[in-house]
């Protein structure tokens, strides 16, 4: 039996060892499987449709050039939209009528804890909740922004940050603080999951001939083009390190005074 969402062997019990596919560790249900194939079967009759068609309007072509000329440009669009917007079985499948990603592919593009983003993405499909709360943002502000690689609200926090702690004084620059903190976490799981959803349009759009990639490169540019970064917020880190001991050096070197010596007197 094969993974219906990798395609490789599964192991005992059912279970997927294909390391590179977001099911990786789980046990497959049988049906699952039931289910992926009766998509394929969809996907195959509605391909063995569209070969009719096409003999169709070939046979055509010679009484009505016209005619044939329209069909074929409006099939050439339908046939550039599904293209652009179906991969490969189950990656064809979005969670909902608005949007042609999946959940497999944002699972894959998110990485990292995916199933606490996925649980969130049905409540707001089902309930249209905005507001939640996430832990990390909470209490790692930018940082987490720029883990998630969202680098603009990241960079915009740092920059409000500064501005807020030069400005305003250490009662008044700690409280708005805080409270720019607690609406950023709030908004934090909804507006990371419109950049995942932007990004992977933005990667299927501009990927050249999606259609000949097989399951694995395709999983690979898309994990390579999600993901995490630690990088961007441990350079972030080091710097904010350096600036907390030039300002400490800074506020030392102010208060020590050198020792004062008193010029001798003469007395003549």
């Amino acid at each position: 039996m094969k993974c219906p969402h990798c395609s490789e062997e599964l192991g005992i019990n059912n279970v997927c060892i294909n390391p590179i596919c977001s099911y990786f560790g789980t046990t497959i249900k049988n049906n699952e499987k039931t289910n992926i194939d009766n998509i394929e079967n969809n996907l195959d009759s509605k391909a063995n449709a569209d070969i009719k068609v096409d003999h169709v309007e070939n046979n055509s072509k010679s009484n009505d050039n016209f005619n044939q000329n329209k069909v074929h440009h409006n099939r050439n669009n339908y046939d550039n939209n599904q293209n652009t917007n179906r991969f490969k079985n189950i990656y064809s499948i979005p969670y909902n009528k608005s949007n042609n990603i999946s959940r497999d592919e944002l699972a894959i593009f998110i990485g990292n804890n995916s199933n606490f983003y996925i649980n969130h993405l049905n409540k707001y499909n089902d309930k249209h909740k905005f507001l939640s709360w996430n832990w990390p943002c909470f209490f790692f502000g930018y940082y987490w922004l720029l883990y998630r690689k969202l680098y603009v609200p990241g960079a915009a926090l740092i920059i409000l940050t500064l501005v807020s702690s030069a400005i305003f004084p250490k009662g008044i620059h700690l409280s708005l603080l805080l409270l720019i903190r607690i609406i950023v976490t709030l908004y934090a799981n909804f507006i990371y999951l419109n950049n995942c959803e932007r990004k992977i349009k933005n990667f299927k759009m501009n990927v050249i001939n999606i259609q000949n990639l097989s399951n694995t490169q395709y999983i690979n540019k898309l994990r390579k083009k999600g993901g995490v970064s630690l990088a961007v917020p441990l350079i972030v880190l080091v710097l904010h390190i350096m600036f907390i001991v030039i300002s400490l050096g800074m506020l030392l070197a102010t208060r020590i005074t050198p020792h004062k010596f008193s010029s001798p007197s003469y007395y003549f």
